[in-house]
């Protein structure tokens, strides 16, 4: 499973399959055991050290790999809240997305570029790409414009031409969402400049972007499609 194997990646410690960011000492869907058997990512040691912290992925941003980074659940499948099964939620488990908000090390990611927008849009409200579909947060919560008001300096972007624009070359931070879900497979990607960037262009401007820091920065590179 791809979800302990990225927690050893990110973390140094071996887990169950199905967790995040847990020990083994951890039970499966016991979020009080999650709670206390938590593990401490390279990315949270990086953002509390100061330096640049950055996420790619052509998945979902609360897929496994890269919620490996930031979340500790005992269950990888509950992206959104939506997902967490009435147990969990009577034990007061949170679920991936709402955790990147929660995030509480450094001043917060640099640069986060993936799919998977629904887990941070509400049901009630359409995507603003694709009318026809539907936020996944039964909530209510718009994670994407509250991580906007968590600091000055933060862009929300939803397409290439909002990438394209952003100052790479700046301090800003930057949390690109491209697709509901995944974003698209490389054959299948608009070749007009228009839609989604490239997991070559993200790459380049995270690398662009990040590289100001002088104490040096951790990214994550995953071309999960």
């Amino acid at each position: 499973d791809s979800a302990p194997t990225a927690t050893a990646m990110t973390t140094g410690v071996k887990s169950y399959n199905g967790t995040l960011g847990v020990t083994q000492s951890a039970t499966i869907r016991d979020c009080a055991s999650a709670k206390t058997n938590a593990t401490n990512s390279l990315w949270e040691i990086a953002e509390d050290a100061g330096l640049g912290t950055g996420v790619i992925s052509t998945a979902r941003f609360t897929h496994a790999t890269p919620a490996a980074t930031y979340a500790e659940t005992v269950e990888r499948d509950w992206e959104s809240d939506k997902d967490v099964s009435p147990a969990g939620k009577a034990a007061g488990c949170t679920d991936i997305a709402s955790q990147f908000l929660a995030w509480g090390h450094g001043d917060g990611m640099d640069v986060v570029l993936a799919g998977g927008r629904a887990q941070f849009l509400p049901s009630t409200a359409a995507d603003p790409e694709y009318p026809n579909e539907k936020g996944g947060r039964g909530d209510g919560r718009n994670l994407m414009d509250e991580w906007k008001a968590k600091g000055a300096n933060r862009t929300a972007v939803i397409d290439k031409a909002g990438f394209d624009a952003f100052n790479w070359n700046g301090p800003g931070k930057i949390l690109g969402l491209f697709q509901p879900s995944h974003m698209q497979y490389e054959a299948d990607r608009a070749k007009d400049g228009k839609g989604e960037p490239s997991i070559a262009d993200m790459t380049k401007a995270a690398i662009t972007r990040l590289s100001h820091n002088p104490k040096g920065y951790v990214l994550m590179v995953e071309g999960g499609r």
